[in-house]
């Protein structure tokens, strides 16, 4: 699905089950991330490290469509344990709990400074098929591409990239815009997510840093969180440099 800026909040939450060999490729971590839409309180959307498309997909039918604003999370929590049988169980479980959790709390903090910014996307509607991440794209003669890592502590996130968070931004150095990026994260959703976040902004003035910093602080909920924002600010400091040293060089291989 197509993730709105002005609508959809994203948390992420992990749990490590001892003997769970259903995440063994994950170091034993689980992880479930909710997409809500803060406006009606509804799930629309999840992202998930198990392994399968049938168990993602299957929990997906469980759990989207709950309203975590008008009901309490233990019906959800009952009926994952009625239908869900698989080694991850308990970790889902733990972690459907702990979202909820996060996201009373974001509701208390947060949700009050989201309502005093006025959070435009950056793109058009030109542009929507760039979400799309089964498809091989073909980038413009004049684009550029920057990727930056910031390794926090305990981002358990992405545990087989050791701590590790990785962005790549595609920017078209005639306009300053970005248009594409990528993420180290292990979903397509949250990956989605992420694009919803940075595409079709211009690196043209340090100013949309504070725009990328207040969307990732009001919007994006996980452990990769204080990551994002190092990565963003490393990446327009290789693209100002690269301005300045490579954009007469690039003129010569272009038409």
């Amino acid at each position: 699905m197509n993730y709105d800026l002005k609508k959809h909040v994203y948390f992420i939450s992990y749990s490590k089950i001892p003997s769970n060999v259903a995440a063994a490729v994950y170091e034993g971590y689980v992880g479930l991330g909710f997409i809500v839409n803060h406006q009606t309180g509804v799930i629309e959307d999840i992202s998930c490290t198990l392994l399968t498309k049938v168990a993602r997909d299957f929990l997906r039918s469980i759990i989207v469509g709950y309203n975590i604003d008008e009901n309490d999370v233990e019906p959800l929590i009952e009926r994952i344990r009625l239908l869900f049988h698989g080694h991850s169980q308990k970790a889902i479980c733990v972690i459907v709990r702990e979202n909820y959790n996060k996201y009373n709390e974001w509701k208390e903090v947060s949700k009050k400074k989201l309502l005093d910014l006025v959070l435009e996307p950056c793109y058009s509607e030109k542009v929507i098929e760039a979400f799309d991440l089964s498809k091989m794209k073909k980038y413009p003669e004049k684009s550029v591409y920057m990727i930056s890592y910031a390794k926090i502590p305990h981002n358990i996130s992405i545990a087989f990239y050791k701590g590790h968070t990785g962005v790549g931004f595609v920017i078209d150095y005639t306009t300053d815009e970005i248009i594409d990026c990528c993420f180290t994260f292990i979903t397509d959703e949250a990956k989605a997510y992420g694009k919803m976040l940075f595409m079709g902004c211009k690196l043209d003035n340090i100013n949309i840093l504070n725009e990328f910093y207040n969307r990732i602080d009001t919007l994006f909920n996980g452990p990769s969180k204080k990551a994002l924002c190092v990565i963003v600010q490393a990446n327009y400091s290789k693209y100002e440099s690269w301005k300045k040293e490579n954009i007469r060089n690039a003129a010569l291989f272009t038409g």
